[in-house]
């Protein structure tokens, strides 16, 4: 189940083919809905949604590896390909899309993945500590699943982001949104 925001424009019905669920469902979860042809702008409904075993369709970054990429959305390496039979696992173009065949994590199974991404815009030094840090931060996840997320459901476009200050409280400023 998510929330969200009704906004201009929007019907019940654009909104359970975009989330992949119907009316009806949404009308279930939302008994205060008593119209469903009158919702109001800026209300929060319930979306009761799954997330499904059936294919993501990824595009290839720079970089990507199938390896990587089976290791990010949980799923086998054989089944990339086997869904992909026109790519070559040897020569991934960016850019390209390609179908990830998704585990089902409709009952609520969590899977915590590594922690992906890169930059050349760091030292040698600081990658090191980088990675280091991205184990840690996935042992800890993974040994604290209740407490901590290092990543949410795939298919729900949200950002969560942290900032630790303990060990040099005063130094991380005033953090505001801009946009």
């Amino acid at each position: 189940m998510i929330s969200y925001i009704i906004k201009p424009g929007d019907t019940l019905s654009q909104i359970a083919s975009r989330f992949g669920t119907s009316v009806n469902a949404i009308l279930a979860a939302n008994l205060t809905i008593t119209d469903p042809n009158r919702i109001s702008v800026g209300a929060v409904i319930n979306i009761p949604i799954t997330v499904p075993a059936g294919p993501l369709i990824y595009t290839l970054q720079p970089k990507d590896t199938l390896y990587g990429i089976s290791t990010r959305f949980g799923v086998a390496v054989q089944q990339i390909i086997l869904a992909n039979p026109n790519i070559n696992p040897l020569n991934l173009m960016p850019g390209v899309n390609i179908s990830v065949p998704l585990p089902d994590y409709s009952m609520g199974s969590k899977k915590i993945y590594n922690i992906l991404g890169s930059t050349n815009a760091l030292s040698a030094q600081q990658v090191q500590n980088m990675a280091r840090w991205r184990d840690n931060a996935v042992k800890l996840a993974n040994a604290n699943p209740e407490w901590i997320i290092v990543n949410g459901p795939i298919l729900e476009r949200k950002v969560c982001l942290s900032f630790d200050d303990a060990s040099n409280s005063g130094f991380v400023k005033k953090i505001q949104r801009k946009g």
